[in-house]
């Protein structure tokens, strides 16, 4: 062979190519399509649950209503640093968060008043916070 002439290289292997997702299929962490239901999942709905059985009283309470306070946390957060430190739309606020704020609120108690009922202790007085909230709204 010549000084430009180079020897041919080796043909390169095969590479499947993955098919999409059917109904109801997931692409796996690795490049697969499963059915969603993977090892992994699994792990992660243990280590929550997990969680849940380490933390009692008011702590198991507040985690569980964790994701309510974070959606009212991000949109008072929004509405202070954008609208009430400017000085824009105060009296008139368009995006109210007094919604988001009942459903965390309603959170706390329904599980404060569950705690009191799982520990034995007598319902709350009738002037109580507790008292008001309702079980069935939950």
């Amino acid at each position: 062979m010549g000084a430009n002439q180079s020897t041919p290289s080796p043909p390169l292997p095969a590479v499947e190519t993955p098919r999409p997702p059917a109904a109801g299929e997931t692409i796996t962490n690795d490049g697969t399509v499963g059915n969603g239901h993977d090892e992994s999942n699994i792990n992660r709905k243990k280590k929550k649950n997990k969680k849940e059985e380490e933390l009692t009283g008011f702590a198991l309470v507040q985690y569980k209503c964790r994701r309510k306070r974070k959606a009212y946390d991000k949109c008072y957060a929004k509405w202070y640093g954008g609208s009430f430190v400017t000085g824009q739309n105060v009296k008139n606020r368009d995006e109210s968060c007094d919604d988001l704020f009942d459903d965390w609120r309603e959170c706390i108690l329904l599980g404060m008043k569950k705690d009191r009922e799982q520990r034995g202790l007598p319902p709350p007085a009738k002037d109580s916070m507790l008292s008001e909230v309702d079980e069935d709204d939950e």
